[in-house]
């Protein structure tokens, strides 16, 4: 009833660092489902595979664990399941949201109500079932959108795309997760922090090595079960 109260009241809704969701394994599940194949690829590959993968390999645990926050919603408005987990003792609320007034890719400072320009994006989790996704399409596709992203910056001839490639696997890593939890329906709205907001040197550099863009504005902190 307090989420409900503090939705309608505030007009707002939070979004948690992926790092910090209940399921402490749930926005690196991707990096475990790929870490196999992209070792297979590392041994069975070309000269000029195996250097890629090398990298993407070492970049990937790098950025594992970049900052990136969601929200959560389902689009299975009763589904007995959600009400046992999120609902303590059967009280609980399904609320409907028009998802093109979540992605406003404002997020406000608690302190002043300024509001800040993020980059943001509404995504159908992927479910990935051990033995039937293809992972060689994600690595496929993530290395060809590494590519492309790696000519855009600055000094592109001497950049490595897995780095690139890495980069974009950490945004998008919260939107995938096993199978097992596809009953949930689930589509995430996925918030980072704009380039945008840095200084042309700052956003080259960034770009240029595959960096994070850098913590989230108006971040705060909550009680959790065990940890803040």
């Amino acid at each position: 009833m307090e989420g409900l109260l503090g939705i309608g009241r505030s007009g707002k809704i939070y979004a948690s660092d992926s790092r910090y969701l209940n399921d402490s394994t749930d926005s690196a599940y991707v990096f475990d489902f790929l870490e196999n194949h992209i070792a297979q690829r590392i041994s069975g590959g070309t000269d000029h595979d195996q250097k890629y993968y090398k990298k993407l390999s070492s970049a990937l645990k790098t950025l594992r664990m970049s900052e990136v926050f969601v929200a959560s919603f389902s689009e299975d408005g009763d589904s007995l399941s959600q009400w046992r987990a999120y609902s303590p003792a059967g009280l609980g609320f399904s609320i409907g949201f028009d998802a093109n007034s979540l992605i406003t890719a404002q997020v406000p400072d608690p302190k002043t109500g300024k509001p800040n320009s993020v980059t943001s994006s509404l995504r159908r989790v992927t479910y990935l079932k051990d033995g039937a996704t293809s992972p060689e399409e994600l690595l496929s596709d993530g290395k060809s959108a590494g590519v492309a992203l790696a000519s855009l910056t600055p000094r592109a001839d001497s950049i490595d795309p897995s780095g690139a490639t890495a980069a974009l696997l950490a945004v998008t890593a919260p939107t995938f997760k096993h199978d097992a939890f596809k009953d949930e329906h689930e589509w995430r709205l996925v918030l980072l922090n704009t380039l945008g907001q840095m200084s042309a040197k700052e956003r080259e550099r960034r770009s240029f090595y595959g960096e994070s863009p850098g913590p989230m504005p108006g971040k705060q902190f909550r009680a959790g079960k065990s940890m803040l």
